[in-house]
């Protein structure tokens, strides 16, 4: 009896432990390198540019904000959700980012444990929660001050949801009215038969663009109309082919140069990767048992960074999902034949503290870098890396390459094993309806 207690009290004691550490681990990361962990440059973009509309309503794709002189890029929803931020000062704004993006960890465990079919167990929530906080992907979202564990969270509760919740489909719409790269798990939710769900989304999505037309009438058709000048300006203020840019366009412009060619090239290898991989990803939601809807959902996160022109290292977060569906993995079967792929979600995603050109003037700071910075990244050096380098410094990029690829080809293997368990039957009964025809 008193072992059979010890081994219920073992996963929780286990994931507050790990949790709690890697907390203090990060809170103690926080007072001695504030100004590496503390920036959040991209917050203050995000309210500078909400506190842009007091003056009038056409500056906001017009002006650069904070000391980078960052653009603002979102669709004009988000600025209006950070409008009511304004008043209560960076600061506090601050605070409250890092608060809700780390609490969002354990939701996005919870919501990932429930696509999978089980039980939430808080042990194994705050383990997992405790790992993925010293993911590099995370790491640099509390670093910059992004959004994206936030809109994460709204995708996967969203896809947790039962498929009768009027609710379904809401959190995906919401999340493409912030950033339209979500806006592909709605075609998702259409090949995975889930149709008023996805016409929830859209129906979301939409309000999410005529609000702002009502609000921010100038703003809305500047960046409509803009888009793709609005999206460039990135490019040309930080340049895509630096090696924090972990997408397909960045790693062509990286191997070819800077010219049309690369983009050209990455826009059909996106179009032809979409076409492929979505449709047999939703394959795998539909039909391949416990873990199909999360591997299908990872892979439609993956899809979703592979595809953009941009995928900062802080857009990974899906590796978070990716986390549990390897933990559930190695606990139903055996955990030895998955030990490799544990030990790389580390070695890539992990968040190894390499020293950075940032100073106080004093001594170096220590950043929260991933593996892909081992590769030459200053002075333009990505232009110039070997074989080698460029499997180090695409490392992320080409891991996600090879689990959308992974996740196609077990859709392709279910179809095939479908196809030839019908084909029997039906020419089994074929000369027998020949001879019933002929009687």
């Amino acid at each position: 009896m008193e072992r059979a207690t010890t081994k219920r009290l073992l996963l929780p004691a286990a994931g507050a432990l790990v949790f709690a550490t890697a907390l203090a681990a990060w809170l103690w990361s926080l007072r001695a390198w504030p100004y590496a962990q503390l920036r959040q440059a991209d917050l203050e973009v995000y309210w500078l540019a909400a506190t842009s509309l007091r003056h009038g309503d056409g500056r906001l794709y017009t002006m650069a904000f904070g000391p980078l002189k960052l653009p603002y890029i979102y669709p004009p929803f988000a600025a209006l959700l950070f409008r009511p931020t304004v008043p209560l000062g960076l600061g506090a704004v601050r605070v409250g980012m890092l608060a809700l993006s780390v609490l969002t960890l354990p939701v996005v465990v919870a919501a990932s444990l429930r696509l999978l079919g089980h039980r939430l167990r808080l042990g194994a929530v705050l383990l997992l929660s405790g790992l993925a906080l010293w993911s590099a992907p995370v790491q640099w979202t509390l670093m910059w001050g992004q959004v994206n564990l936030l809109l994460l969270a709204l995708v996967m509760v969203d896809l947790a949801l039962p498929a009768h919740s009027r609710w379904k489909g809401v959190g995906i719409g919401l999340a493409t009215g912030i950033k339209l790269s979500p806006g592909l798990f709605l075609v998702l939710l259409l090949l995975t038969r889930q149709r008023r769900a996805a016409l929830t989304g859209a129906a979301v999505t939409g309000a999410t663009m005529v609000l702002p037309w009502l609000l921010l009438p100038r703003s809305s058709g500047y960046y409509w109309l803009h888009l793709g000048r609005i999206t460039t300006a990135v490019d040309r203020r930080v340049g895509l082919y630096i090696s924090n840019n972990q997408s397909l366009r960045g790693a062509l412009v990286r191997a070819l140069g800077d010219h049309g060619t690369a983009a050209t090239l990455a826009a059909g290898l996106s179009v032809l990767l979409v076409a492929v991989a979505l449709p047999l990803a939703a394959v795998v939601a539909l039909r391949g048992g416990r873990s199909g809807p999360l591997a299908a959902a990872c892979a439609c996160g993956a899809l979703t960074l592979l595809v953009s022109p941009v995928a900062w290292i802080h857009h990974w977060v899906w590796v978070i999902p990716a986390l549990v569906l390897l933990a559930d993995g190695m606990r139903r079967h055996a955990p030895r034949p998955l030990l490799p792929a544990a030990a790389a979600w580390a070695l890539l995603y992990g968040a190894w503290p390499l020293l950075d050109r940032i100073t106080d003037h004093s001594r170096p700071m220590r950043q929260p870098y991933g593996v892909v910075f081992l590769a030459p990244h200053l002075h333009r050096g990505e232009y110039h890396w070997t074989v080698t380098q460029s499997l180090i410094g695409d490392s992320l990029l080409l891991s996600g390459l090879a689990f959308c690829l992974g996740v196609a080809g077990y859709g392709a293997r279910l179809l095939l094993a479908e196809r030839a368990q019908l084909t029997p039957a039906a020419s089994g009964t074929a000369p027998a309806a020949r001879a019933a025809s002929r009687t």
